[in-house]
């Protein structure tokens, strides 16, 4: 068995916009910046991420650029030729299967995420439904 997985969290490198498909399912492609600081040297890992369907028009709804977000899915590695230096340049992508925004979220999203909270709650989502008597336990 084999599976894999990765799970980042870091700041958005900038504003989500969601595109259709030729087959007319939505997705959105973004960047998300990692860092790791050890003594005197900080390394900063950029990640470019692609979302489908619900989870990513969710995602262009709530998500802006420089907002903290967690996210999980599948890593794939690349390269691609600088055109102007001709370096090969390594790309990490990753296909997003789960996300969570981290942190306060911004006031033109608070009234959104109200009213996304009165249906019913599903994978991605920001805010839960409120606990009713009948979920609590005793």
């Amino acid at each position: 068995m084999s599976f894999n997985k990765l799970i980042a969290y870091g700041r958005v490198g900038r504003d989500i916009e969601l595109r259709t498909s030729k087959a007319g399912g939505s997705y959105c492609n973004f960047s998300i910046a990692t860092s790791e600081k050890r003594g005197e040297v900080e390394n900063t890992t950029w990640f470019s991420v692609t979302a489908h369907g619900k989870q990513a028009e969710l995602i262009q709804k709530y998500v802006h650029k420089g907002d903290d977000l967690y996210i999980e899915g599948t890593l794939t590695l690349g390269s691609y030729e600088d055109k102007v230096t001709h370096k090969t340049i390594p790309t990490a992508e990753v296909r997003c299967t789960d996300f969570k925004l981290i942190g306060k979220p911004k006031p033109q999203a608070q009234a959104a995420a109200a009213t996304a909270s009165k249906g019913k709650a599903t994978k991605g989502e920001l805010t839960p439904e409120p606990a009713t008597t009948d979920d609590i336990p005793f």
